[in-house]
């Protein structure tokens, strides 16, 4: 047998395969591509008030990474940058104590992909929305930096919200039968949201909150079915086309589903946080705060 004949010979499987998936369609799982869900990332404030002429410096959210611990504060470090560090530590700590399973890697991995960057433009869309329906003007900016770069302030107040999230998950039992493995569990989201309100002259904190998401047992039940031995042909081929050939993946909607919990609880406690009559109560404070002769 030549060359040509061994190589076409091998190729057989592959080219029938492929001939079946024109056939019979590709059957792309739902869970990828356009189709994959997607959290509920909209937000809908209580009530609209009266401008107050006061303006906001909104810096966008803050994702913090989850295995990186702060440095030690540097001298100068403005107090509500401090206190952030020993919470997000805290959280930090918390998310250490989850005992995940490689699975958790899965839904690590697709969070970051997927949905971190939709979740941090939702929630700075949404916190912009709560603020001018408070009755303040808001001025958008990227982080604290460009609050007080060039030496001046900009806003009566900072904006400053903050999330440390642990993804895992707990595995309850894993069976197989029939060359299909069976995997349930539930996927786990820990750690803290962090929302604060400071005057920027002096890094005052003058209003937080801080949420520790254990208390909102987020926790969402999901299914994996993977083949246990060596798949044939046809699977091989979809694998090759970057199709998902797990049987049933339920690991995306729980982790959609946990999102949307999350996001719809800490932008709810951002609202109630945000206390227009406290900020107004406050305003001869913080005049005074912001000239003042020391940060």
């Amino acid at each position: 047998m030549n060359l040509h004949n061994k190589f076409t010979t091998a190729a057989l499987p592959a080219l029938l395969a492929l001939s079946t998936l024109a056939l019979f369609g590709c059957g792309v799982n739902s869970a990828t591509g356009n189709n994959s869900p997607q959290p509920d990332f909209s937000y809908e404030t209580e009530e609209k008030n009266d401008e107050t002429g006061l303006t906001i410096a909104a810096v966008k959210p803050d994702l913090v990474d989850p295995d990186v611990i702060a440095p030690e504060p540097e001298p100068g470090t403005p107090a509500f940058a401090v206190a952030a560090d020993g919470y997000t530590v805290e959280a930090q700590m918390q998310i250490g104590l989850m005992d995940p399973d490689k699975t958790a890697d899965r839904f690590r991995a697709m969070y970051e992909a997927q949905y971190a960057a939709k979740l941090r433009t939702a929630a700075n869309n949404a916190i912009t929305t709560i603020l001018k329906d408070k009755g303040f003007n808001v001025q958008p900016v990227e982080s604290y930096d460009d609050v007080v770069g060039n030496g001046k302030e900009q806003g009566f107040l900072t904006s400053l919200p903050n999330y440390t999230l642990g993804i895992g998950n707990e595995t309850s039992s894993t069976e197989c039968e029939k060359n299909i493995c069976t995997q349930k569990g539930k996927l786990l989201i820990d750690g803290q949201y962090l929302y604060q309100m400071a005057e920027p002259h002096t890094g005052t904190t003058v209003a937080y909150r801080r949420m520790n998401l254990y208390g909102l047992r987020i926790e969402e039940p999901y299914t994996i079915q993977t083949y246990e031995t060596e798949p044939g042909a046809l699977v091989k081929v979809k694998n090759i086309l970057g199709m998902n050939e797990a049987l049933v993946d339920t690991s995306q909607q729980a982790l959609a589903d946990g999102l949307t919990r999350l996001y719809q609880n800490t932008m709810a406690e951002t609202e109630r946080t945000i206390s227009r009559p406290q900020i107004l109560a406050l305003k001869d404070t913080i005049d005074r705060l912001k000239n003042s002769e020391t940060p």
